[in-house]
């Protein structure tokens, strides 16, 4: 699979997520100094799949929790969580901040605005997190996130 980066860096330089090239899905590689790091990059790379993150403003913040029996099934259970709130109450996310993260449970607050289609450029529409291909694991100095998206 060829790997496509982002063109949003980090401080340190890193991209924080970059898209895999899959038949008729979407792939994301999010990366983080931290699992946490890592969790909010995965998230970015699906609110930049939704919505184009720079007609996106950070007006609004709104807390995030999910659970799950263990990191795989919480990264899924995130990124549905985000999907849902932008499906259904129509929020267009631009960044998120981890609070923390275990085995079982996720806490954070996703920084964005209520969808205005008069202003928001729409993307992909995703249906839902996959467990195909799904990693979760330590690299290097950090973490790596792998999941595919059904789109």
């Amino acid at each position: 699979m060829a790997v496509q980066t982002s063109a949003c860096y980090k401080e340190n330089g890193m991209a924080p997520y970059q898209y895999l090239d899959h038949t008729a899905d979407v792939g994301i590689v999010a990366t983080g100094a931290t699992l946490a790091e890592a969790f909010a990059s995965a998230a970015e790379g699906l609110a930049a799949v939704l919505c184009d993150p720079e007609t996106v403003e950070e007006r609004e913040e709104r807390p995030l929790a999910v659970s799950a029996a263990d990191l795989e099934t919480l990264l899924v259970e995130w990124l549905d969580e985000v999907n849902y709130d932008f499906e259904v109450h129509r929020f267009a996310y631009r960044r998120f901040v981890v609070h923390d993260v275990t085995e079982g449970h996720l806490r954070a607050t996703g920084y964005g605005e209520p969808l205005d289609l008069s202003r928001h450029q729409l993307g992909e529409q995703v249906k839902a997190a996959t467990y195909h291909l799904l990693e979760v694991r330590p690299d290097g100095d950090g973490y790596r996130l792998q999941v595919i998206l059904d789109v």
